[in-house]
């Protein structure tokens, strides 16, 4: 299977946000789409947090594309070109919820929708992270942090009642596959008792 071959790309949207680009594409098969929409996007990170008692770190922002609040795990995007994607976890998940990573560990990156976006969403997840103060969102941005329990986050996961954003729920499966595999112990707990 060959790639379409494009004509021509003109910008309709450029801002700080996105690029909206309409090309003049032709198939292998000459089929001419006229005009094929992409919107250009720097990638996204996203985090499965959990903290040393056993809890996963979620906020509540109102998205106003829905036009309603969500239930969203600790998300953004990787602001400069060629950034890490592990800075940019750790500059979210701070402005966020308040909470820094002892430990990342990346669970894999995919293709947001590559039939429209041309970016890349990289999951991750941090273990024992520690709270260091009070969030510091973006001045558009009212979070509420909640913290949920593991087993009842992966149990409401896998009964398919827990609505997360898709992305998000991808996080959370990598993350419960790694559980598995690498600390099945932490899937079985419930929430800790704080340590003294």
């Amino acid at each position: 299977m060959e790639p379409w071959h494009t004509n021509e790309s003109r910008y309709i949207v450029e801002d700080s946000w996105l690029h909206l680009r309409a090309d003049t594409c032709r198939t292998a098969s000459g089929a001419v789409a006229d005009p094929y929409y992409v919107i250009e996007s720097s990638d996204w990170v996203v985090v499965v947090a959990l903290t040393n008692k056993h809890e996963v770190l979620f906020v509540r922002q109102y998205r106003h594309g829905m036009a309603k609040v969500l239930l969203e795990l600790p998300c953004g995007i990787q602001e400069a070109e060629g950034a890490s994607s592990d800075g940019a976890v750790r500059r979210e998940l701070l402005e966020e919820t308040g909470y820094t990573a002892l430990h990342l560990i990346h669970l894999g990156s995919h293709d947001v929708n590559p039939a429209r976006f041309n970016n890349r969403m990289h999951s991750y997840l941090a273990l024992d992270v520690t709270s260091e103060g009070m969030p510091r969102p973006d001045h558009t941005e009212e979070l509420q942090i909640e913290r949920r329990p593991i087993s009842e986050t992966f149990m409401e996961l896998n009964r398919g009642i827990l609505d997360l954003q898709p992305m998000h729920l991808v996080a959370l499966y990598r993350a419960q596959a790694w559980l598995q595999e690498n600390q099945p112990d932490v899937l079985d707990s419930r929430a800790k008792q704080p340590t003294a």
